[in-house]
């Protein structure tokens, strides 16, 4: 029963240790892709710097205004053109229909009581046409004129995705240069550490004296304080592209 349990253990044991070995390789993966494809990286940055960019927001609102307000423009002339019509039904002396008779009529018959003349219906059209002429002739210019406001913004976008794309160069570059940075602070913090233990046992033994010990310690203190700063340094930047983005570098390189 003991030997069916232990090897039960065992199992596990081989079907958890592979999983955590996956999980770590797929950690290492993404920072290895992020550090030695930069042909393949750097164009996913731009393309997520520029999404995320504010600037880049507001020009292609202000390129869609100045779009909208052309065709304002182009539809203006309409508003110089109006079409009106009146229905009515009541009484009313209307010559058109007593026709010649009209002249015969005994006005006092109706004793001028609107109560009492012949009810009608009675309608009109009309259409208003105008133009002025201000208006008409600068109406192409106008129209050019907001054409030229689009093309002036979209010359001010492209500059803003060149500026855009400086940056993350720069901050891609400080990255590289901190993690370089980082592994060196690591491999001399190692050398110290070692060194130092060392040294704690030569002390102890009394192989070292106190002052050489006080040199040791310093020197390994120094080594501990560059590894933490360059660490701070590495995710600072880091932080940096990832806010410039607007997402976690991780997260992007898993849309590859």
């Amino acid at each position: 029963m003991k030997k069916l349990i232990l090897s039960l253990f065992l199992s596990l044991q081989c079907l958890i240790v592979p999983a955590q070995t996956q999980g770590q390789i797929s950690q290492n993966d993404w920072q290895e892709k992020f550090f030695q494809s930069s042909e393949v990286i750097l164009p996913l940055l731009f393309d997520a710097a520029i999404k995320n960019s504010g600037q880049q927001e507001s020009l292609e609102l202000g390129r869609e205004m100045a779009y909208e307000e052309s065709k304002i423009i182009r539809k203006e002339i309409f508003t110089n053109i109006s079409i009106g019509g009146n229905y009515s039904y009541g009484t009313s002396l209307n010559m058109l229909r007593f026709g010649s008779n009209f002249q015969n009529i005994d006005m006092d018959m109706f004793g001028f009581n609107a109560f009492r003349l012949p009810s009608s219906a009675m309608y009109s059209t009309g259409l208003t046409v105008a133009l002025p002429v201000g208006q008409f002739l600068t109406r192409h210019n106008k129209i050019k004129r907001h054409e030229l406001l689009q093309k002036s913004i979209m010359a001010e976008s492209k500059s803003s995705q060149m500026e855009i794309r400086k940056v993350v160069i720069g901050l891609y570059q400080d990255i590289v240069l901190a993690k370089a940075e980082l592994e060196l602070n690591q491999d001399a913090y190692q050398t110290a550490s070692v060194h130092y233990k060392l040294a704690e046992k030569q002390l102890a033994s009394g192989e070292i004296m106190l002052s050489e010990m006080s040199v040791i310690q310093e020197t390994y203190t120094r080594a501990a304080i560059a590894k933490e700063t360059a660490k701070v340094r590495y995710e600072t930047t880091f932080l940096y592209m990832e806010e410039l983005i607007g997402m976690r570098v991780k997260d992007l390189l898993n849309t590859l």
